[in-house]
């Protein structure tokens, strides 16, 4: 499914009656965030500077209209304003909200207004600059320095929640409580039925993307393309215990941005082996001042760089590259 209708689907049923019952009210669904995720759009809405350059007029209006407010969101902190209003893993009261950043009811309504303008541009972010052979990529996320290693942090805030904890226990005891009407309950199952689909479609994106970078770290810390080691979708299926096809669907036309500001596609990150090996083979030779061995390269590649072939390979492959023998050389 593509990323925007997705977070149409989201949009949908989290503002239907049924699922705001449930979270609010019965706060039998609450939101987890995923391991190493944090959410793009709350350093563009915190930060109004950020917010000038290449943007869309109706969020250039939205500040200009919406200034004093954005003074409360600075005043507030960043991570309170992701954890109480962009990205919150419960619902809260206005009044819980109001007391635990101090400041009046008011503006929490006020703040919260802004944050649901600001979804319904959040698409806009996601938009891709690579247009390649007339296919529409969307941008997933922004993977970022943090510490020793990087984060992910999704452009749309439906992603950066996470999944949905759905407590059945609670529901249960609800239904045995008669707090939830007779005719609700199936409608509430058929919810769950969805969110939990849902759930299917974020984790494995979120999954794919962790060990993209696990596996590419050097690549996306650098942005060098000669740092990207040989990777098949098939390959990360089997380490992720998915199917190949529900891989592929999860990076088909989607792009991520790079620490350097470059946006790459998410099937770059799976380079074809043979033309991995021949590349590395090539810069190995390259490097070499002195005279050397099949058998000799055959061990730098499997020490340096993880290529693990036989030395006839090497031969074959070195005389592909039309490079002569070490002894010829």
């Amino acid at each position: 499914m593509p990323l925007s209708e997705l977070n149409s689907v989201i949009r949908e049923i989290e503002n239907s009656e049924l699922f705001v019952k449930c979270f609010k009210e019965n706060k039998i669904i609450r939101y987890q965030r995923f391991d190493n995720s944090d959410t793009f759009i709350s350093y563009l809405k915190y930060d109004e500077s950020a917010l000038i350059d290449n943007q869309p007029p109706e969020i250039d209006s939205l500040l200009e209209n919406n200034k004093k407010t954005i003074e409360y969101i600075r005043k507030i902190g960043q991570d309170n304003f992701k954890k109480y209003f962009l990205i919150p893993e419960e619902y809260l009261s206005e009044d819980r909200v109001a007391f635990a950043c101090g400041i009046p009811v008011a503006y929490v309504r006020d703040i919260n207004n802004l944050v649901n303008d600001m979804a319904v541009l959040d698409e806009f972010h996601s938009i891709s600059s690579l247009n390649v052979n007339d296919i529409n990529y969307t941008k997933v996320a922004s993977i970022d320095r943090d510490g020793d290693g990087f984060k992910i942090s999704y452009y749309l805030n439906s992603l950066a929640r996470g999944r949905y904890l759905i407590n059945y226990e609670m529901f249960e005891e609800h239904i045995a409580g008669k707090c939830i009407n007779d005719d609700e309950v199936g409608k509430i199952r058929s919810l769950f039925k969805k969110l939990e689909m849902i759930n299917v479609c974020k984790q494995t994106l979120h999954s794919v993307l962790i060990n993209l970078i696990h596996k590419q770290s050097a690549y996306i810390d650098s942005g060098n393309f000669k740092d990207l080691l040989p990777l098949s979708q098939k390959e990360l299926a089997l380490q992720l215990g998915i199917n190949p096809a529900a891989l592929s669907r999860a990076t088909k036309c989607r792009t991520i941005d790079l620490p350097c500001g470059r946006e790459v596609t998410l099937k770059s990150l799976f380079p074809n082996p043979r033309k991995f090996r021949m590349a590395v083979l090539k810069k190995v030779l390259q490097s070499e001042n002195n005279l050397i061995s099949d058998r000799v390269i055959q061990s730098k590649l499997s020490g340096k760089y993880g290529v693990n072939i036989s030395r006839r390979t090497v031969a074959n492959m070195r005389k592909e590259l039309k490079i002569p023998a070490g002894g010829a050389r």
